[in-house]
């Protein structure tokens, strides 16, 4: 039993546990055994090779450790963030719309309200950078291999990416994104979720499109 714990230890433990956060021994005091062997449930292998698990676990580790609360949201499939507001019927702007860029040769995370636009010049002075250019899909692909391509949530510190958040939504009360999935999206105090995430709140986000999508 001791070993099987181990191994599950090694191989399913969240992403945001370090070593400098007090090693496997707090570990297994954060997290109890039962814990470990819930993050393992509906893996499977096939012919030797392991199924990556999804960011979702990650996320529900995190907040059940920080004792955070959420809402887990189901839905149809949707493919931005514009179409996640009118298909949970939550207004655009609690919705997150995660744009990942290049700067200065780094990539960083840029989160705003679904009904905004970002403005490239803004942001560039919010990020102090230069050199800025949108990243491509096969660029997001690989940055976020656990992930369905578009769906990241805006946790970047969890890919070691910088986060900023355009103060638009940071006036929010309550801040909703995917999962990882298309049909998976979480609810959440956007005090939790920058306590979390600690981003850099910066104004980068063009006017609303629409005063129908507010």
């Amino acid at each position: 039993m001791i070993s099987l714990i181990n191994n599950l230890t090694r191989q399913f433990v969240p992403r945001w546990v370090s070593d400098d956060e007090g090693g496997s021994g707090s570990l297994m005091r954060m997290m109890d055994v039962y814990e470990i062997l819930k993050l393992t449930r509906g893996r499977k292998v096939q012919k030797g090779k392991k199924i990556p698990r999804m960011i979702l676990d990650d996320l529900i580790a995190l907040f059940r450790w920080k004792r955070v609360p959420y809402r887990l949201l189901y839905h149809r499939n949707v493919y931005n963030a514009a179409a996640l507001a009118d298909s949970i019927n939550a207004p655009a702007k609690e919705v997150a719309k995660v744009v990942i860029l290049r700067a200065d040769g780094h990539y960083v995370m840029a989160v705003l309200p679904a009904c905004r636009m970002i403005d490239v010049r803004q942001f560039a002075i919010t990020a102090e950078g230069k050199d800025l250019a949108f990243a491509r899909e096969k660029e997001i692909k690989k940055l976020f291999p656990d992930c369905e391509t578009g769906a990241m949530p805006p946790f970047g510190n969890l890919y070691n990416l910088r986060v900023y958040v355009d103060e638009s939504l940071a006036r929010e009360e309550y801040i909703l994104f995917p999962a990882g999935s298309h049909h998976e999206s979480i609810k959440m105090g956007f005090g939790d979720f920058k306590r979390l995430v600690l981003p850099t709140v910066g104004q980068f986000a063009l006017e609303p499109l629409t005063k129908r999508m507010i």
